[in-house]
């Protein structure tokens, strides 16, 4: 068994191998729900729970703190991965413009590079993962006390190639020490 770790843009092309694991690609790693899974046809499993962090540039007022909570972030803006995409951060979105209507929220359709420069450049906060820490120079990514969960994992095709399938029966055995 071999693997290579390949980097790829979240565009419809990406989707479209998502659709049809075993092709170009046999699994993904990343940010999931149930709802994603049944709208791409994957299976997955969950490697982590991750807590929600905030993305924030470093010459932020916000960088010098240890924990953010949506008080700290009223009268800013949060940039936050649009509607439909994991129930999860529909349920911030839905705290944010409930309890928080001075935070404008900044939709954006999905995390590519693009989204962290946007952040930086234009002094936002961005609803991020501590596995994103350094996906941008400029930005520091701080823990939140916002409660809020994502699962995090591996997602392949749900009739997996033998091999795939040894991979997933192997890392499944692994988590379960």
């Amino acid at each position: 068994m071999s693997m290579q770790v390949v980097t790829f843009e979240n565009t419809q092309a990406a989707r479209n191998m998502l659709r049809n694991f075993g092709g170009e690609i046999d699994i993904v790693v990343g940010v999931y729900d149930d709802a994603f899974l049944r709208e791409y046809g994957c299976a997955g499993v969950e490697l982590s729970r991750e807590p929600l962090h905030c993305a924030v540039p470093l010459e932020s007022d916000l960088a010098h703190k240890d924990l953010i909570s949506l008080d700290d972030l009223e009268g800013d803006s949060l940039m936050l991965i649009q509607r439909g995409w994991n129930a999860e951060i529909d349920r911030l979105r839905d705290e944010v413009r409930t309890n928080h209507p001075s935070i404008s929220i900044v939709d954006f359709p999905q995390y590519r590079a693009e989204v962290f420069n946007q952040c930086a450049s234009e002094g936002l906060a961005l609803v991020s993962l501590a596995v994103w820490k350094d996906v941008h120079p400029m930005l520091k990514t701080i823990p939140t006390d916002w409660g809020i969960t994502v699962s995090y994992g591996v997602m392949y095709a749900p009739e997996p190639s033998e091999h795939v399938g040894e991979f997933i029966a192997a890392l499944k055995d692994e988590l379960a020490r």
